[in-house]
């Protein structure tokens, strides 16, 4: 996680095209406020499967879309960031925008949305080269289970808000950055506010044809530039002026005065 004033954000190293985009969130006048680089807490990929016993959570790809197998093809990318570890409580969010590297694709162009989850799941240890999965462990997230295989989800392929907080069309590799929306400043927004409601977001390829899957670098990715970015804009709490705090202690000298 990093943290930086925005006078400052000229200065941010990772995805290449970060340093320019954060720019766009600059605002003028003298308000001050903040802006915070988050990686990713935990993500895997649900994978349909029959029996929902096969997961992802320590591989280095993250699959969304379908592959070209007959049956069982959807995959779906799961996502959480530590909001309430990164931005101070009752910070106001102003602007949120979520990085992926797209490290594999399909020649086609697709649009990935992205969704509350509405549940809490397990990343896991299983680990696969590709998005055929590896056998879950207990508390991994899988198609049929949020935390396996004690804690089911509601409805097969993970339990979601319908409403889409931010989507984008991703086509060949390379970096890509998911546009701030009023939905998505609500979700981190909610996050901070209440951290046991923070179950991230699923995210969802085009799943209509097959082989359409886009495999995002995930968290464990040995390159730190390619891992997952939640990139947010908020305005701290003010703290009291130097003003304030004299008036402050003058007024309670005064209250002690006339007590005595």
């Amino acid at each position: 996680m990093r943290k930086v004033p925005f006078q400052l954000t000229q200065c941010f190293v990772g995805f290449a095209a970060t340093a320019g985009l954060v720019l766009l969130f600059a605002a003028a006048g003298d308000v001050r406020a903040d802006l915070v680089i988050l990686g990713a807490a935990a993500d895997n990929t649900l994978i349909e499967d029959a029996e929902g016993d096969v997961s992802s959570g320590g591989s280095t790809g993250m699959f969304v879309g379908r592959n070209n197998q007959p049956s069982n093809s959807r995959r779906r990318g799961v996502i959480q960031f530590d909001i309430a570890g990164g931005i101070p409580a009752g910070s106001t969010i102003n602007s949120v925008m979520l990085g992926l590297s797209l490290s594999a694709s399909n020649a086609a162009d697709a649009t990935v949305s992205v969704h509350r989850l509405l549940a809490e799941w397990g990343e896991g240890t299983a680990t696969s080269s590709g998005g055929q999965g590896a056998a879950a462990g207990a508390g991994d997230a899988t198609w049929l289970f949020a935390q396996y295989n004690t804690s089911p989800w509601t409805t097969a392929g993970g339990d979601y808000d319908g409403a889409i907080s931010t989507q984008h069309v991703v086509g060949g590799t390379g970096d890509y950055f998911w546009p701030s929306t009023s939905e998505m400043v609500a979700d981190v927004q909610g996050f901070l506010s209440d951290p046991a409601m923070n179950f991230g977001w699923i995210i969802i390829g085009n799943e209509s044809a097959a082989q359409t899957s886009k495999r995002f670098s995930t968290r464990e990715d040995a390159d730190e530039a390619l891992r997952p970015r939640l990139i947010v804009d908020y305005t701290p709490v003010p703290e009291p002026t130097s003003a304030a705090l004299l008036i402050t202690t003058a007024l309670l000298s005064l209250g002690r005065r006339r007590r005595s």
